[in-house]
């Protein structure tokens, strides 16, 4: 059986207003907000496979 693949990537920020997810890109200098929420409402009542991965800073050692 052949099969088809729906995808999206995204990689900034998420905040949640009113219920809902959103999440801001900045990329060369440009920041764009999208509606995670309405991206997802697309997937609903199919299979789906989630990831997530959280970006935190690390402090350098200082001498």
């Amino acid at each position: 059986m052949a099969k088809e693949n729906k995808g999206f990537g995204f990689n900034g920020e998420l905040t949640k207003e009113d219920g809902k997810y959103f999440i801001t890109e900045t990329v060369k200098g440009i920041e764009s907000t999208y509606d995670l929420s309405a991206k997802l409402d697309e997937f609903l009542n199919n299979h789906v496979a989630v990831s997530g991965k959280l970006e935190t800073a690390i402090e350098p050692i200082e001498d």
